[in-house]
């Protein structure tokens, strides 16, 4: 990202999540874990910066599957069924418990700035996390639906309440993007983990934990 004359600082939200599979219509989402960062009118990222015992400015939470998590999915991500079991949340607590956090840390960075823009950021978010969280999302109501008998309760809208949410980057097509028009050309393709090693210099620690990418692309932006 560059500075832009004339234009505030900007919030971005880097998540990533993990999950039980690829296949959309049935693949749920066994992490969520996020990051925030602040990029100022001086074009330098900052830390937000909270207040003792506030909110922090990462996030994570465990969700608790309707089904065993696949062996594969256990040896990438590091994430076991024991601990899926004892530690996951259902999706609607913790979906909750992140668009508040979500709502804090953008009050957080309004009073240290401003009113200023919120951009969430991620690595194939467009072609897979956003999708597959709506599918899930959908799942989800569909299936409260069907259990309080058809009542008209319903979950909040995705995101509610994060008032200058203004829009969603994903840094796989804006590298291939780049990669097109010769502006950059990444060493191994333009998965997180090759793009890191190119930009940054280093392995990515903690790659295929949603935490450990979230904090990968922060550090490629």
């Amino acid at each position: 990202m560059s500075a832009r004359s004339g234009h505030g600082a900007v919030l971005c939200i880097f998540f990533d999540f993990e999950t039980t599979g690829l296949h959309l219509p049935f693949t749920e989402i066994v992490e969520i874990a996020a990051v925030a960062r602040i990029f100022g009118t001086d074009g330098l990222w900052h830390d937000l910066h909270v207040a003792a015992g506030s909110e922090s400015a990462t996030f994570r939470r465990l969700i608790k599957p309707s089904k065993k998590l696949p062996k594969k999915i256990q040896r990438l991500t590091g994430l076991c069924n024991e601990l899926l079991e004892r530690e996951g949340l259902d999706f609607r607590t913790a979906l909750g418990a992140w668009t508040a956090w979500l709502r804090q840390v953008e009050h957080r960075a309004a009073c240290a700035q401003g009113t200023i823009e919120v951009w969430m950021v991620g690595h194939n978010i467009l072609a897979y996390d956003l999708p597959l969280l709506a599918a899930q999302d959908g799942r989800e109501r569909r299936r409260d639906q069907w259990r309080d008998g058809g009542n008209v309760w319903q979950a909040p809208p995705l995101f509610e309440g994060v008032e200058q949410l203004t829009g969603f980057v994903d840094t796989l097509r804006l590298s291939r993007q780049l990669a097109a028009s010769g502006c950059f050309q990444p060493q191994g393709g333009h998965g997180l983990v090759a793009l890191h090693s190119s930009i940054v210099g280093r392995p990515l620690a903690s790659a295929h934990t949603a935490l450990g990418d979230s904090l990968g692309v922060a550090e490629i932006c």
